[in-house]
Protein backbone atom coordinates (compact mmCIF):
# COMPACT_ATOMS: atom_id res chain seq x y z
CA UNK A 1 0.00 0.00 0.00
CA UNK A 2 1.36 3.41 -0.96
CA UNK A 3 2.23 5.85 1.81
CA UNK A 4 -0.12 8.58 0.59
CA UNK A 5 -3.04 6.13 0.58
CA UNK A 6 -2.15 5.17 4.15
CA UNK A 7 -1.99 8.83 5.19
CA UNK A 8 -5.29 9.62 3.48
CA UNK A 9 -6.98 6.66 5.22
CA UNK A 10 -5.51 7.81 8.56
CA UNK A 11 -6.94 11.28 7.90
CA UNK A 12 -10.34 9.68 7.25
CA UNK A 13 -10.11 7.86 10.59
CA UNK A 14 -9.21 11.09 12.42
CA UNK A 15 -12.14 12.96 10.89
CA UNK A 16 -14.47 10.10 11.87
CA UNK A 17 -13.21 10.27 15.46
CA UNK A 18 -13.68 14.03 15.72
CA UNK A 19 -17.13 13.73 14.12
CA UNK A 20 -18.04 11.27 16.88
CA UNK A 21 -16.75 13.74 19.48
CA UNK A 22 -18.99 16.45 18.00
CA UNK A 23 -21.97 14.08 18.14
CA UNK A 24 -21.23 13.31 21.79
CA UNK A 25 -20.95 17.00 22.66
CA UNK A 26 -24.19 17.79 20.82
CA UNK A 27 -26.04 15.07 22.73
CA UNK A 28 -25.13 16.49 26.14
CA UNK A 29 -27.74 19.24 25.75
CA UNK A 30 -30.75 19.15 28.06
CA UNK A 31 -33.37 18.10 25.52
CA UNK A 32 -33.30 16.18 22.26
CA UNK A 33 -34.63 19.32 20.58
CA UNK A 34 -31.60 21.28 21.80
CA UNK A 35 -29.35 18.47 20.62
CA UNK A 36 -30.86 18.53 17.14
CA UNK A 37 -30.32 22.29 16.94
CA UNK A 38 -26.77 22.09 18.30
CA UNK A 39 -24.08 23.39 15.93
CA UNK A 40 -21.89 20.51 17.13
CA UNK A 41 -24.26 18.04 15.49
CA UNK A 42 -23.90 19.80 12.15
CA UNK A 43 -20.15 20.13 12.55
CA UNK A 44 -20.05 16.38 13.16
CA UNK A 45 -21.98 15.78 9.94
CA UNK A 46 -19.55 18.00 8.03
CA UNK A 47 -16.59 16.14 9.52
CA UNK A 48 -18.18 12.83 8.50
CA UNK A 49 -18.54 14.20 4.97
CA UNK A 50 -14.86 15.12 4.90
CA UNK A 51 -13.95 11.68 6.27
CA UNK A 52 -16.02 10.05 3.53
CA UNK A 53 -14.21 12.13 0.91
CA UNK A 54 -10.80 11.02 2.22
CA UNK A 55 -11.98 7.40 2.40
CA UNK A 56 -13.19 7.46 -1.21
CA UNK A 57 -9.93 9.06 -2.36
CA UNK A 58 -7.93 6.36 -0.59
CA UNK A 59 -10.08 3.68 -2.27
CA UNK A 60 -9.33 5.11 -5.69
CA UNK A 61 -5.91 3.45 -5.83
CA UNK A 62 -6.17 0.74 -3.20
CA UNK A 63 -8.18 -2.32 -2.26
CA UNK A 64 -11.03 -1.91 0.20
CA UNK A 65 -9.58 -4.82 2.20
CA UNK A 66 -6.38 -2.80 2.73
CA UNK A 67 -7.95 0.61 3.29
CA UNK A 68 -10.76 -0.21 5.70
CA UNK A 69 -8.57 -1.62 8.48
CA UNK A 70 -6.66 1.67 8.57
CA UNK A 71 -9.93 3.57 8.89
CA UNK A 72 -10.68 1.34 11.89
CA UNK A 73 -7.98 3.33 13.69
CA UNK A 74 -10.88 5.65 14.51
CA UNK A 75 -11.62 3.21 17.36
CA UNK A 76 -8.27 4.06 18.92
CA UNK A 77 -8.63 7.79 18.25
CA UNK A 78 -12.04 7.71 19.95
CA UNK A 79 -10.56 6.21 23.12
CA UNK A 80 -7.74 8.77 23.15
CA UNK A 81 -10.11 11.68 22.52
CA UNK A 82 -12.46 10.37 25.20
CA UNK A 83 -9.59 10.15 27.66
CA UNK A 84 -7.88 13.47 26.95
CA UNK A 85 -10.86 15.68 26.05
CA UNK A 86 -13.85 14.12 27.82
CA UNK A 87 -11.95 12.83 30.86
CA UNK A 88 -13.11 9.23 30.43
CA UNK A 89 -10.97 6.37 31.74
CA UNK A 90 -8.97 3.82 29.76
CA UNK A 91 -8.55 0.35 31.23
CA UNK A 92 -5.86 -2.25 30.67
CA UNK A 93 -8.39 -4.15 28.55
CA UNK A 94 -8.72 -1.07 26.32
CA UNK A 95 -4.95 -0.88 25.93
CA UNK A 96 -4.86 -4.59 25.07
CA UNK A 97 -7.57 -3.95 22.48
CA UNK A 98 -5.49 -1.10 20.99
CA UNK A 99 -2.56 -3.46 20.63
CA UNK A 100 -4.74 -6.09 18.95
CA UNK A 101 -6.09 -3.53 16.49
CA UNK A 102 -2.58 -2.27 15.69
CA UNK A 103 -1.31 -5.84 15.31
CA UNK A 104 -4.17 -6.70 12.98
CA UNK A 105 -3.57 -3.63 10.82
CA UNK A 106 0.14 -4.44 10.66
CA UNK A 107 -0.57 -8.02 9.57
CA UNK A 108 -3.04 -6.89 6.90
CA UNK A 109 -0.65 -4.32 5.46
CA UNK A 110 2.47 -6.50 5.73
CA UNK A 111 4.16 -7.31 2.43
CA UNK A 112 6.50 -10.24 1.93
Amino acid sequence: MKKNNILIAILASLFIAFAQLMFKISMTDKTIYDSILSPYLYLGLILYGIATFFFIVSLRNEYLSKTYPIVSLSLIWIYLISYFILGETISMFNIFGFLLIMGGITLILYKK
